[in-house]
């Protein structure tokens, strides 16, 4: 595993409190040999007492946020093919000032914190086949950016390189004495006279043998010394695939022969059936296959042990898919060379169980009749229709659909008509595109309709009468109750009616009464309309909404479907109620 940083200081005030986090993050390369293997690793993520970060698994970037702490880390663990894992640090700390002395004569803002970095010319180092190194050498320079800007400057500190032979002990083979910006290491070890001389090429180039070396450690320190660290990071040195034996290849696979997924005898490499769990098993043409991973055989035939008969292969059982134990079971039938027509009933201990159809659709339907389920990825609609050999066209339909409207949650749609036979609850806005009516009995007119009045806003009313004293004055209070329901602070409406000689007319409005004034001991009736509490800002909202777009619910389904809602939508366009 390659971290792309391996350690970051943080600039503090001497309590170590910061002004602005910078930006604090490390980017995860994971090798199998030379081989990439980032994207196919599993990630666990460790974190100390006082971090606070995020792990980005797209970009495989670990973010720090927050350091409470002085010193923390975070341990990155990678998992490959569920047998390899591989763990790498990555440090961080606080980088404090000094305590501040007595206060002196005020001076001007001081400059934004600093972060200081290393960079290495590159991060991973290839040993080809005849031992030789690519690149052969590395370059690491050193740079600061203040606060949160981009811009980076070169910056002259000291630097130490480490170099491992097993990746757990290390050798420093080289420290600064003097402060630098930049260093070029070379990974090669120059051949020598015995009397000390270097020995060189005829051009004068040193000759060299690469160093037995698997990884390097550089540390990148504050300038005049190499106590103060200011950042580190690891260079791997990775085996070309070309120069592994057999041998080699086979030992990287198997842990040295602990794993027995496969094994070699006499020279030839074999699979050990006892150890397969994932993957298929199939015929040069695909046909005929065991796939392991869902418990599936298919075959044109089975042959019986026994009588030597073929036996046509069209249903399988197994556990589904992702159960590896006993609490589940799925029987599957589909035609030979069709699974993806598979039709699967599901059952498990736990009482639970589903049937499972093709991802385009499914029906469920009686035999001999045309009352059918069908079953979409975004819809589902259920149709009853008259019994066989009837000549009546009625039919009753529900569908209840997911996508293509323009409802954030779906809507269930019935037709031709819903009956409900008892109260009616509906905790949401209801909304009709025709006429709102209740069915009134008459001792003579048989039953009849009567209509809601509707208004522009929500709005509530109430009635009453009323007599003014003998100045003229009437005080009408609103009735407790009605006035909860409705938003008198603002401004609503009081209709009058006199019922007699005189004048009358609305001298006050208050949110709990409303004073009629004018001629002494009139009565009079009253009518008053106010907003619906928490509706006062509706009036004539946009509608659009009730217009479902018919072309893409239908878009994604077969023509027989299309011409069919076609001409129930004609025909509810022309449908009416008959009353009797």
């Amino acid at each position: 595993m390659i971290l792309g940083n391996e350690y970051q200081g943080i600039p503090t005030d001497y309590q170590g409190n910061y002004a602005t986090f910078p930006i604090v993050q490390t980017t995860v390369q994971v090798l199998y040999g030379q081989i990439d293997v980032t994207a196919s690793c599993q990630y666990t993520i460790q974190r100390s007492a006082g971090v606070t970060g995020s792990w980005d698994n797209p970009t495989k970037i670990y973010t720090v946020t927050a350091l409470t702490a002085d010193t923390g880390w975070v341990d990155i663990t990678a998992a490959y093919l569920g047998l390899f894992t591989v763990t790498k640090r990555f440090n961080i700390a606080k980088q404090k000032n000094g305590e501040p002395g007595a206060q002196g004569i005020p001076g001007e803002n001081g400059a934004p914190g600093r972060t200081y970095f290393m960079e290495a010319s590159t991060l991973v180092v290839k040993r080809s086949q005849d031992n030789s190194m690519a690149p052969n050498y590395i370059t690491l320079s050193a740079y600061y950016r203040d606060g949160t800007g981009t811009a980076r400057t070169e910056y002259a500190g000291r630097f130490k390189i480490e170099e491992s032979l097993d990746g757990a002990t290390w050798t420093t083979v080289y420290t600064s004495s003097a402060n630098e910006p930049s260093i070029t290491h070379s990974l090669y070890s120059a051949l020598a006279t015995s009397a000390g001389g270097i020995i060189a090429t005829a051009s004068g180039k040193a000759i060299g043998i690469p160093r037995d070396v698997v990884a390097l450690r550089c540390t990148l320190y504050a300038a005049g010394g190499t106590t103060q660290m200011l950042d580190m990071q690891s260079i791997a040195v990775v085996v070309d695939v070309d120069a592994l034996t057999h041998e080699d290849i086979f030992s990287l696979l198997t842990k040295n022969g602990a794993l027995q997924g496969i094994y070699m005898s006499g020279g030839q490499l074999y699979i050990n059936g006892t150890y397969m769990r994932i993957g298929k098993i199939a015929s040069k043409n695909g046909r005929v296959y065991f796939d392991l991973d869902n418990n599936v055989l298919a075959c044109s035939k089975m042959v019986s042990a026994d009588t030597g008969q073929s036996i046509q292969t069209v249903a399988d059982v197994g556990y589904p898919a992702g159960i590896s134990s006993s609490s589940g079971s799925r029987l599957r039938v589909y035609p030979q060379g069709y699974e993806s027509s598979a039709v699967q009933i599901h059952a498990d201990t736990s009482n639970k169980g589903y049937i499972e159809g093709p991802s385009e659709r499914m029906d469920i339907k009686c035999a001999d009749t045309k009352t059918v389920i069908n079953i979409y990825p975004t819809y589902m609609k259920l149709s009853a229709y008259p019994e066989p050999g009837s000549s009546s066209a009625k039919y009753a339909q529900i569908g209840l659909y997911s996508t293509g409207s323009s409802y954030d949650t779906g809507h269930v749609e019935i037709k031709p008509r819903l009956d409900v036979k008892g109260p009616l609850k509906v905790s949401g806005t209801f909304t009709a595109s025709g006429t709102k009516s209740r069915i009134v009995k008459t001792e003579n007119y048989s039953r009849r309709l009567q209509y809601c009045y509707e208004m522009a806003t929500p709005m509530f009313g109430d009635l009453g009468e009323g007599v003014t004293d003998e100045n003229g004055e009437c005080c009408v209070s609103l009735d407790d109750v009605f006035a909860e329901t409705v938003a008198t602070g603002i401004e609503y409406q009081v209709f009058l009616q006199k019922e007699g000689p005189g004048d009358i007319w609305v001298g006050e409005k208050c949110p709990s009464y409303f004073i009629v004034r004018g001629t002494e001991n009139l009565k009079f009736a009253w009518e008053i309309k106010a907003k619906q509490k928490d509706f006062e800002c509706m009036r004539l909202e946009n509608a659009d909404f009730e217009e479902e777009n018919v072309e893409a619910i239908l878009g994604v389904y077969e023509k027989e479907y299309v011409a069919e809602v076609a001409q129930i939508i004609e025909e509810q366009e022309g449908l009416f109620y008959e009353t009797t």
